[in-house]
């Protein structure tokens, strides 16, 4: 099992305004925008705060000024390894136990032991590979997912199973 840092997901209250500064301050270049989540090649995402509650299910209420405006992303290529490995860890306070989103992620949130939210979802790829096993071609798993063609063809060319 490897667990990846992936990403810090920054909440934003306007994706498309943050997204213009980022663009034209910065010079970061999109990568995958997906509406309320706007992800750069650098790897820093923008998320809108108002899907915060929808996506990662953090209650509305602890999204406050100044307070939850980080969500340290991670993603898995061993999801079930993980959450056995989690369940270790007793003292932790959970925000959302395990949910499986629309396109086929599974993900969990939780509190470090200083509050910091953590997201931690199985990689892409992995789904890829799990709806590839079940037969479906690489069109129909990009559909599923929700994810560019050209993106689920690379994470699936050397896949042989």
């Amino acid at each position: 099992m490897k667990t990846i840092f992936m990403n810090p997901l920054v909440i934003v209250k306007d994706v498309q305004l943050s997204r213009q500064f980022y663009e034209s301050l910065l010079d970061q270049t999109i990568k995958f925008d997906f509406g309320g989540c706007q992800a750069f090649q650098s790897g820093l995402t923008l998320q809108e705060q108002s899907t915060i509650t929808t996506f990662l299910h953090f209650p509305d209420k602890d999204i406050m000024k100044d307070s939850i405006r980080t969500i340290l992303y991670f993603e898995t290529d061993d999801f079930d390894a993980f959450i056995h490995k989690l369940k270790e860890h007793e003292q932790l306070k959970y925000i959302h136990e395990i949910i499986e989103y629309d396109w086929g992620q599974r993900s969990i949130s939780f509190y470090d032991l200083d509050k910091h939210p953590i997201n931690v979802s199985e990689s892409m790829p992995t789904v890829f590979k799990k709806y590839a096993r079940q037969g479906m071609t690489i069109e129909e798993v990009a559909k599923r997912t929700e994810h560019p063609l050209d993106f689920v063809e690379e994470c699936l060319k050397d896949f042989n199973d």
